[in-house]
């Protein structure tokens, strides 16, 4: 798994998981439509605490899902 890409590997499991549109997720997160995009092609090298936070609520899951796999 590339390391730029983990999280988008987790939003994109989550999405599965879930069948919420991307659009979705964004309105729930309070993001830009542009965002996820952004990090599916590995633009958003350091996603900052308050994303993760918004995403882990978007997906109701607890934040610690997005943690790195060591």
């Amino acid at each position: 798994m590339c390391k730029h890409n983990i999280l988008w590997n987790k939003i994109s499991e989550l999405l599965d998981k879930t069948e919420l549109t991307k659009a979705e997720v964004a309105r729930r997160a309070n993001i830009s439509t542009s965002l996820l995009p952004a990090i599916r092609n590995g633009k958003v090298k350091k996603p900052s605490f308050e994303l993760i936070c918004k995403l882990s609520d978007a997906f109701n899951v607890d934040i610690n899902y997005f943690r790195e796999e060591s």
